[in-house]
């Protein structure tokens, strides 16, 4: 099957893209053909699925989390390069508010310290002192006339002219009970080491917003993660939910258009994986939740665009099919830039050249901001015209995860 589909090799002896080596048409074969999400980890190759997730990767109870909250959390895992075997993450669920995907501290550190512009940082507490009222600013302890009140953090990256410095308040981070006791988690004697890492995870995140846009740790939200793993649910009211509940859209029009076609058990199983691996696609590359239902919301609008971005990834990836099996001939309808986005596949008239492009640019991890300075924010925006804009940005990111990873 893989022989069916572009292979990620240089288009032209011109072209100086080296092909990821988690990246080649192959893997890109076999991502699609059984829902994998592959990328790399610090160093190490990670493959995670919806049911791997759902049978080995949940803490708490896993038949309560969607399918929804499954795709948001592979899509984090692949944008940010986490590694959930590892316990660079979390996905957690106890009851029926949304789920809660936590980044380990550990995990912040590691990838800020390989940074090319990290020069390495400083945290500690802010103590007040009960007497004169002074504010002192410590590496960790608190004297017996001191008052914890917060903590802090300082860094400053190479070619920064000044420190980056972040306070945070230690008021707004203790829990309690519901008996209006502190919870054991923010206890006086846990509060310094605590207060020191939520300030540690705010400035690392601010700093280098690339590597940990849209992630949170454990202090942040309240979640005792020893304990969690012995299977004790957070306290009431304690937990800090950041996945969003998915909110209920009309997908009446886009069902109905379906419904007439009259497809086959078949034809619509395949449905379902395409939109599947279309909203995995969408919330990796935007770094925020797309479901199938807001796949379907943007499909029902261009709906025979849709039906011909289906019928090219159906003939790629079951080229067996026979014609009267394959999804009805669309209509001609010009490129749209929704389809562009959650496509699961380039255009037809889209060159060998300009598909590995797109490949490379992906691969190598560059931010939107990135691609948008040379106006590439999709598949269908690579043109013969920016190719090689497209392709000298991706050796230039390509580079930086390299120098990152040493």
């Amino acid at each position: 099957m893989a022989k069916n589909l572009p292979t990620n090799k240089p288009a032209s002896p011109n072209n100086k893209f080296t092909p990821n080596k988690y990246y080649p048409g192959e893997i890109m074969a076999k991502e699609q053909e059984k829902g994998l999400v592959v990328y790399e980890s610090r160093g190490q190759k990670v493959e995670l699925t919806a049911q791997i997730v759902r049978d080995f990767l949940v803490t708490g109870k896993k038949e309560l989390v969607s399918d929804q909250e499954i795709y948001y959390f592979l899509g984090i895992c692949k944008a940010r390069q986490l590694n959930p075997f590892v316990k660079d993450c979390y996905l957690i669920k106890y009851g029926s508010e949304p789920a809660a995907i936590i980044t380990a501290i550990d995990f912040y550190r590691s990838r800020a310290r390989a940074a090319v512009d990290c020069t390495g940082w400083q945290k500690g507490v802010i103590c007040l002192n009960k007497d004169t009222g002074e504010l002192r600013y410590s590496n960790g302890l608190v004297l017996s006339n001191e008052e914890l009140v917060g903590g802090w953090f300082k860094a400053r990256p190479t070619g920064w002219n000044v420190d980056f410095e972040l306070e945070v308040n230690l008021a707004g981070y203790i829990k309690k009970t519901s008996q209006g006791e502190i919870t054991k988690f923010w206890s006086p004697a846990n509060q310094p080491s605590q207060i020191m890492k939520v300030a540690e995870s705010q400035g690392l995140r601010t700093v280098w917003p690339d590597l940990f846009q849209g992630t949170y740790t454990a202090d942040e939200r309240n979640f005792d993660l020893d304990n969690l793993d012995a299977g004790a649910p957070p306290p009431a009211g304690g937990a800090g939910d950041i996945t969003p509940k998915p909110e209920k859209l009309d997908t009446s029009k886009f069902d109905k258009a379906i419904k007439k076609l009259k497809w086959d058990k078949e034809t619509r199983a395949r449905l379902e994986k395409w939109l599947a691996d279309t909203a995995v696609a969408a919330s990796a590359k935007k770094g925020e939740i797309y479901t199938t239902d807001m796949i379907k919301m943007s499909c029902a609008n261009r709906f025979e665009e849709f039906l011909a971005k289906f019928k090219e990834w159906v003939e790629i990836n079951y080229p067996a099919q026979t014609k009267a099996e394959a999804p009805p001939e669309p209509k001609n309808e010009p490129e749209s830039e929704a389809a562009g986005e959650t496509g699961a596949t380039p255009d037809k008239s889209f060159s060998q050249e300009q598909m590995e492009a797109w490949h490379a640019i992906i691969s190598a991890g560059a931010p939107l901001s990135a691609l948008q300075e040379i106006g590439v924010s999709r598949a269908a925006d690579v043109t013969p015209d920016n190719i090689e804009q497209v392709l000298a940005l991706a050796d230039k990111f390509a580079e930086a995860q390299a120098k990152a990873k040493k």
